[in-house]
């Protein structure tokens, strides 16, 4: 789609949100963690971090801190990389990504240039999916394409509406809603929040430790004890399901990580936290049929499996 727009986007979700509207021409920058689809990886990379990403999750939690005790931001932008080119007319940004940037933040990392002073920047944070679907419904009005977002949203809402109706019936089978956990952190210890309790309870589950809408809390190795989750399924923010995969020797280390009822059944999952889940955007779709292959395995298979998440079990930490 040809534009008069020049956009930086700042988040993943963000960049895909504009992929699915048919604006990716007119994208000129990307976050360095916007890494799909494949064909944006030939736009500047616009932003930085200030601690390495690579880490596990206790010592990215401890960089953080760090960072914010030194009073310094964990990410921002390059503006050698930005004067390099015309300034964009629009900046969008996620401000529910693993690090969002503040408005004020990425007006002060603007070149100086008099250009960068009035341009636009459109921030959103979703909470909950109608908030996800509010978020595209502005993108879209903002490029002036409302309803290209209209379409955008309904054929995500038929999709996941889809796979409710057929969760529901593969949930009359069960005499008990399953008690499911989803962690976005280990190091500490961090349940999902916002969306992902949501889309768990879309499926007939009990989504535990935390309720629709509210940000990701951190929890104590005791509650999840006294819980005693049917399912756990580990999905870290920015990490993908063979990085959560490394981590899990903060849980399996516990001295009552054996007797949990998700660990006997072996019914211990990992998922790509990065690419699906913690991207409040079009694979979000995605996401949900994620855990319907996790949550009623008799009565959904996407392909999923080895894609965006794997089975656990103690026995194959030690293979």
């Amino acid at each position: 789609m040809s534009s008069k727009h020049r956009i930086l986007s700042l988040s993943p979700a963000t960049t895909e949100a504009l992929i699915a509207l048919k604006f990716e021409e007119a994208l000129i920058g990307r976050s360095h963690r916007c890494d799909y689809p494949a064909t944006i990886e030939s736009l500047p990379v616009c932003t930085k971090s200030h601690y390495n990403e690579a880490l596990d999750s206790g010592q990215i939690s401890k960089a953080l801190q760090k960072l914010q005790t030194e009073n310094q931001a964990p990410i921002t932008l390059l503006r050698d990389v930005l004067a390099k080119q015309a300034p964009p007319t629009l900046i969008i940004v996620n401000q529910n990504d693993i690090i969002g940037l503040p408005a004020t933040q990425i007006r002060q990392g603007l070149p100086r240039q008099i250009e960068y002073v009035s341009i636009p920047i459109l921030s959103y944070a979703p909470t909950h999916l109608s908030t996800v679907w509010e978020g595209i419904r502005t993108i879209s009005g903002t490029l002036g394409i409302p309803s290209h977002g209209e379409v955008v949203i309904a054929t995500m809402r038929g999709r996941m509406e889809a796979i409710a109706t057929r969760a529901r019936t593969a949930s009359v089978k069960l005499q008990t809603p399953p008690k499911v956990l989803c962690l976005t952190w280990l190091e500490p210890l961090e349940v999902a929040g916002w969306w992902i309790p949501e889309m768990v309870e879309l499926l007939g589950a009990e989504s535990c430790c935390n309720e629709v809408g509210t940000d990701p809390q951190q929890i104590e190795w005791e509650d999840i004890v006294n819980i005693n989750p049917d399912i756990i399924i580990v999905m870290p923010r920015g990490m993908n399901d063979h990085r959560a995969r490394r981590e899990m020797a903060l849980l399996t280390r516990k001295s009552e990580w054996k007797t949990l009822k998700a660990v006997q059944d072996e019914t211990v999952y990992l998922a790509d936290g990065n690419t699906f889940f913690n991207r409040p955007g079009p694979r979000l779709v995605e996401s949900l049929e994620i855990l319907a292959e996790i949550i009623h395995p008799e009565a959904f298979s996407f392909g999923h499996l080895y894609k965006g998440w794997q089975r656990f079990s103690l026995r194959e930490l030690f293979r």
